[in-house]
This record gives structure tokens, sequence and C-alpha cells, in this order.
């Protein structure tokens, strides 16, 4: 066996053949990775396919729960009014002298 003197990482018997480097890519190699990247994009694309129809679902939703608060104040206000009008009544009635005669 001879090496060549500082490269330990050479060494070469003299009766092997000359080494050949191959920089072929075998097909199936190519098409493997063809296929993990056309599978990726349709998980991908079917992914945001779902999530848009998520969001449009979110936001009727949340148009809904706009609309439904919006009413629920409206009633909070009509009830307010409505308690503001008995307070006044009341006191009113509370006001005025009481018609019984005294004994």
């Amino acid at each position: 066996m001879t090496s060549q003197q500082g490269n330990d990482m050479t060494h070469i018997r003299d009766g092997d053949p000359p080494i050949k480097v191959n920089r072929e890519i075998p097909l199936w190699g190519l098409l493997c990775v063809i296929a993990v990247i056309a599978g990726q994009a349709v998980t991908l694309w079917f992914g945001q396919q779902r999530q848009a129809e998520v969001l449009n679902e979110m936001s009727a939703q949340v148009r809904q729960m706009s609309l439904d608060l919006g009413a629920r104040n409206l009633k909070d206000v009509e009830h307010d009014l409505r308690l503001a009008d008995h307070e006044r009544r009341m006191l009113a009635a509370e006001a005025r002298p009481s018609r019984a005669t005294p004994p």
C-alpha cells in the first residue's frame, strides 16, 4: 500500500482501477422528490382552503354576535328607561299627601 506523504486520507493500492466519480441522479430519486413536493403542495392547498372556510364561518359568527349585542344593548336602554319611569312614578306617589282622613 502506498500513500502520499502528508495526506492520510488518500490510500491507493497499486492494483486498483482508477476511481470514476459519477454524478448521475437515479430516476427513482427524482421521482420521489417530485412526489414529496407535490404531496406537500396539495396538503398546503387543501389546508389553506379549509382555513379560508373556517375564517368565513367565524366572520359570519362575529357579524351575528355583533347584531345580537346591538339588540341586547337596545333592550338594556329600554329597561333602563322603564326603571327610571317606575322610580319617577313611585317618588311622585310617595310625595302626594295621603287622602285618608284622620279619625
